[in-house]
């Protein structure tokens, strides 16, 4: 296929991609699952009335998430003055998204080619969380604009030389800043804060690490204020890591397997495959599976609650969650090859496995968040090969195409309300 068409049929892929977005808010989808997001939006709508009323943020009585998006809301129904048109407003807000995202592309990943991009972009308009969010008027979706705004400055400061990078610059501020906003719009992006912290202490000069941590102690203030007041915003931990473990790697491998599946059959000849493989690779395998079993022994986990696409499809399929744990084998040993690749991959992805430690751990915590950080702040080589290669992202983009498909039949039939 010559450029032209690669070109063009990545561009009617991404028009396809908007095309079904738009056509996702006039039917008011809700594909991540059950009907969370409306429920979601219903049962806090009260609190944003209140909002455009008066700024009372200790008066929401369902949400437990901070306030931000809520007050953004309640602004849009001021100007808007109906519910419709602030779903409507937000909705058209929400591709913003998208247009960060190329942005940050662009910037991290400047040799690679136009149509590369695009196709990376479209990824995003197939994942049912985000449509959701973005047709609910959800805050994980304000988050991740904020977000997004802090991964461009942080890759930015990020690509500077290391002399640069040792002094305070107003992107560091613009990182802590915007990072702290998606922090009152959702907040466990306070995770990614113990990664940063960590960045900067070992980058900046002693004297400036200080006074960033001053200033990151003073944007933290407003949520000791929302915590004392209401403390509902803290979540409980679930002390079962066996539980978090198992399905937070086992939702990271459903995200990774077309990566590196793509990437080992570009790269590896077929008759080749036996002489690469040797016993200093199966050997972390094999430890990591055996792990894994040990804690599957104590696997607990309420599965017709969240659990992630691999678990609600092994008790669909064969009604049990042995498919489930071969995933979660698999996610953990991408997890251990990235700590492999990169050792400094190893705070950020402990946090990913051990951060949404709840008695429920929905799919849609890491979506499409997992995708920014893995690209963005995750270092690897086969990430940046994969992305190299448009037939990969091509395929990549019907992977998500047919996920949507399956999240849109469950949303319409209720398959997983069924599970026994």
């Amino acid at each position: 296929m010559n450029v032209t068409k690669e070109l063009n049929l990545s561009y009617f892929l991404l028009l396809f991609a908007v095309l079904s977005f738009c056509f996702g808010f006039y039917i008011e989808e809700d594909s991540a699952g059950s009907g969370g997001f409306i429920l979601d939006f219903n049962k806090t709508w009260n609190f944003v009335i209140t909002l455009k009323n008066e700024m009372s943020f200790l008066q929401d009585d369902y949400s437990t998430h901070t306030p931000l998006h809520y007050l953004v809301l309640s602004q849009l129904l001021s100007i808007t003055g109906s519910q419709n048109f602030t779903r409507l407003t937000y909705f058209l807000i929400c591709f913003l998204i998208p247009f960060l995202f190329y942005q940050c592309l662009k910037l991290q990943f400047s040799h690679l080619r136009k149509i590369n991009l695009i196709l990376i972009v479209s990824v995003v308009f197939f994942l049912p969380s985000f449509r959701s969010s973005a047709i609910w008027a959800n805050s994980s979706t304000t988050a991740l604009i904020f977000f997004l705004i802090f991964l461009y400055y942080y890759i930015s400061w990020n690509k500077k030389n290391k002399f640069y990078k040792s002094s305070l610059n107003k992107e560091i501020f613009f990182q802590t800043f915007y990072l702290a906003l998606a922090v009152y719009s959702r907040q466990y992006y306070a995770y990614i804060y113990l990664f940063l912290m960590m960045v900067y202490f070992k980058n900046l000069k002693f004297k400036n690490f200080i006074f960033i941590s001053l200033f990151v102690f003073v944007l933290s203030l407003p949520g000791f204020y929302l915590v004392i007041f209401n403390p509902k915003i803290i979540v409980n931990f679930d002390l079962n890591f066996n539980n978090t473990i198992l399905v937070s790697s086992s939702i990271i491998s459903f995200y990774l397997i077309p990566v590196y599946l793509l990437h080992f059959l570009n790269n590896q000849k077929l008759n080749s495959i036996s002489k690469n493989i040797n016993l200093k690779d199966l050997v972390p395998f094999f430890i990591i599976s055996l792990i894994a079993i040990l804690m599957f022994v104590f696997f607990d986990y309420n599965y017709k609650i969240g659990g992630g696409f691999f678990l609600k499809l092994s008790r669909l399929i064969f009604d049990n969650s042995i498919f489930f744990l071969v995933t979660s084998v698999i996610g953990l040993f991408m997890v251990y090859d990235l700590i492999k690749e990169d050792k400094e991959n190893l705070f950020l992805t402990l946090i990913l496995l051990l951060g949404f430690s709840y008695h429920m751990i929905f799919q849609k915590y890491f979506e499409p968040m997992f995708l920014f950080i893995y690209l963005f702040m995750i270092n690897s080589k086969i990430k940046d090969k994969f992305l190299k290669n448009s037939k990969s992202l091509f395929i990549f983009n019907m992977y998500f195409l047919i996920y949507l498909f399956m999240a849109l039949i469950n949303d319409t039939y209720k398959i997983t309300n069924y599970l026994s």
